[in-house]
């Protein structure tokens, strides 16, 4: 399955996540709610691949967005004045202990092949004590 974006990112433990990012889907288009039939959500821990930690479909229409989203209509985003199309917030219950994690929203065309976009990363502990 190609991957359209592999990117790095820091998470928290037992705190929620936001992915933001502009998907591309392989054939070089981006990716919009009238383009995708379905997303899954896949959050594993790396040492133990294969027990997610979270697992979940997502709908569409609520994380997909189309037109693009700019930063004057979203100050989250900050990598570029293009945009993002995609949003999805995870559950703090993902994130459950200090380890590292594989984030993936894999993408179901409604034409050609499955595709994803995956997040790695640490997650550390918030504990200021």
């Amino acid at each position: 399955m190609p991957r359209a974006q592999d990117l790095d990112t820091t998470f928290y433990v037992l705190r929620g996540w936001t992915a933001i990012a502009r998907v591309i889907g392989p054939d070089g288009n981006v990716a919009t709610p009238g383009s995708t039939t379905s997303i899954q959500a896949i959050v594993q821990r790396v040492k133990a691949p294969g027990t997610p930690t979270h697992d979940a479909a997502l709908t569409v229409g609520t994380v997909v967005k189309d037109p693009l989203v700019t930063r004057a209509d979203d100050s989250r985003w900050t990598k570029d004045d293009v945009g993002y199309n995609f949003i999805a917030e995870l559950p703090a219950s993902a994130f459950p202990s200090p380890d590292h994690y594989v984030v993936e929203f894999r993408f179901t065309p409604s034409s050609g092949a499955d595709y994803s976009v995956i997040y790695k990363g640490g997650a550390k502990s918030t504990y200021n004590g």
